[in-house]
């Protein structure tokens, strides 16, 4: 499938309550320096789904990440 990396990342209570904006930073720009990342159609992520796809969008377009949604 050409995957070259995969990511584990332990579910905490600490990851779990990073906003939306916290978990864009830190994990797709700190941590994995992504240049491209694939998500569902109905992905949702940050303290309690804040986020979602238009934020992901937003946010990737602003650091020349691509993003592909996978429909249902």
């Amino acid at each position: 499938f050409g995957v070259t990396d995969l990511f584990f990342k332990r579910f905490s209570r600490r990851f779990a309550e990073l906003s939306a904006e916290q978990f864009l930073d830190s994990l797709l720009v700190r941590t994995l320096r992504a240049r491209a990342v694939v998500v569902g159609y109905d992905w949702n992520f940050g303290r309690g789904r804040e986020g979602g796809i238009e934020m992901l969008q937003n946010f990737a377009a602003e650091r020349e990440i691509k993003v592909s949604v996978v429909p249902a």
